[in-house]
């Protein structure tokens, strides 16, 4: 199946495959959240060395977002996921051998690099339903990659604590190569539309910027809000043993209530099939902010933690819901372009995220956290008002 005989919606089953593959990739790439401080304890590095791996993950899917994602705008999206995929599941069961820091350090930029492989599945959603029920289909699909985010910590956490940090590793690859015959039996060809060589398809990104000002506009508040999603999850583990003596196992439970945005994915994507995406931007910037609050409480009250984790996914996921149901759908031809762009700002502002609030938790402990996320959110939702007019499709 191909663009040109796509049916006027998803097909029930063809939604399912797309959304078992982005939980795989989703949590493929959060396993190790919470077997950070295990892994510390094993090579005997401090939680400022260790906090390399996640920040590694996610510039590793800044790699594949930037460098691999654009291919779908030439190529099969289809063979993309496939390639993508088998790398994925090989590096994961290499990372269970890992016998240095600087080993597995590689290895996650590797794994966020193949994870990336998400991006062409939001592009074959977008290409394959019509713009009126695009943001529907947008927020069920990201359920699927919050349900793999809720996987991979609540799994890493409980499969580390009971067999150590390697069967994560092995558990990981194992997964993704379980789903990979599902993939090549089930999902359909998305041939890309554009004619443009591999050189040219990068160099078109700063066009695309220069005609639609919105898409850097968007990029730069999601950019701001993945800041202060990587520097909670970053330093949770070590923030839970410092203060609260609870290990890798409690750190995965997080996973449940961080989660929240699952149940909020889909609603999002048709509130902004009704009203726009202004409104549910704005929305997601301020229960951010409010999340980072409510962590302030975090070294005394367990619950405060619970409650802004579960507010903080409720507002990030409500912005890219938002912020990628729109913007995808302002130049066909540029789909995997223009989400390359507002994933490159948001995963980079992730692994921002996590290198500064790394520094900051061993400079400051976790008041710096806090600090790190506060500015953030408070900068987003400030930039968001001011942008926020032009926020309408092209003419």
């Amino acid at each position: 199946m191909d663009s040109a005989s796509a049916p006027a919606g998803l097909p029930t089953r063809l939604i399912v495959v797309i959304v078992i593959c982005m939980m795989v990739a989703a949590t493929s790439m959060h396993l190790y959240t919470s077997m950070l401080d295990v892994i510390a304890q094993e090579f005997g590095t401090s939680t400022r060395a260790v906090g390399w791996i996640p920040t590694a993950t996610t510039f590793g899917f800044v790699g594949g977002v930037m460098f691999l994602a654009p291919l779908g705008d030439v190529f099969d999206k289809r063979r993309l996921i496939l390639f993508q995929s088998s790398a994925l599941a090989l590096t994961l069961a290499l990372m269970a051998m890992a016998n240095a820091l600087w080993m597995l350090v590689l290895g996650s930029f590797i794994v966020g690099m193949s994870a990336s492989t998400s991006q062409h599945l939001v592009s074959v959603t977008a290409q394959l339903t019509p713009s009126a029920r695009r943001g529907s289909a947008m927020g069920t699909v990201l359920s699927g990659m919050l349900l793999g985010i809720l996987c991979g910590r609540l799994l890493g956490g409980l499969i580390s604590g009971a067999l150590g940090w390697r069967a994560g590793f092995v558990f990981g690859a194992l997964l993704v190569a379980a789903v990979l015959p599902f993939m090549l039996r089930m999902l359909p060809s998305a041939r890309g539309s554009s004619q443009l060589s591999y050189a040219r398809l990068l160099g078109s990104l700063v066009d695309l910027m220069r005609r639609y000002p919105v898409v850097n506009r968007s990029s730069r508040v999601q950019g701001l809000l993945g800041v202060c999603y990587g520097g909670f999850w970053a330093t949770l583990a070590p923030m839970l043993a410092a203060d609260h003596h609870l290990g890798t196992a409690a750190a995965g439970l997080f996973g449940i209530p961080g989660a929240a945005g699952v149940l909020i994915a889909a609603p999002v994507g048709r509130w902004v099939d009704r009203s726009g995406p202004a409104p549910a931007v704005l929305a997601g910037s301020l229960l951010v902010l409010a999340g980072y609050i409510a962590f302030a409480f975090g070294p005394w009250m367990i619950a405060a933690l619970v409650i802004g984790v579960m507010m903080l996914d409720f507002g990030i996921r409500t912005s890219l819901v938002a912020n990628q149901t729109f913007l995808i759908g302002i130049e066909p031809e540029a789909r995997a372009r223009v989400n390359m762009l507002l994933m490159l700002h948001t995963f980079a502002g992730n692994g921002v995220g996590a290198f500064l609030a790394s520094q900051a938790f061993a400079g400051w402990g976790w008041l710096g956290v806090v600090t790190v996320g506060v500015v953030s959110a408070t900068a987003a939702a400030l930039l968001h008002l001011r942008w926020r007019a032009g926020m309408v499709a092209p003419g």
